[in-house]
């Protein structure tokens, strides 16, 4: 992600000009893939939270020890 902002933001630069497309699309793709992983892991967190590790997010909130 890091490296295709770069990219982006050198946009000028005569060896990236012909590549910019390309790496537009690949920056985008790699933002909804981080947008799934933070969605996908906010689920687990929730879902573990509810069943088998009661007061798993209030103890990392409040630093309380089950």
């Amino acid at each position: 992600m890091a490296l295709t902002g770069l990219g982006l933001a050198f946009e000028d630069n005569a060896l990236l000009k012909e590549w910019h497309g390309y790496i537009k699309q690949v920056h985008s793709f790699v933002q909804c893939l981080i947008y799934a992983f933070i969605l996908f892991h906010l689920v687990g967190v929730i879902r573990a939270d509810g069943n088998r590790h009661k007061g798993l997010v209030s103890g990392m909130i409040h630093g309380k020890k089950q």
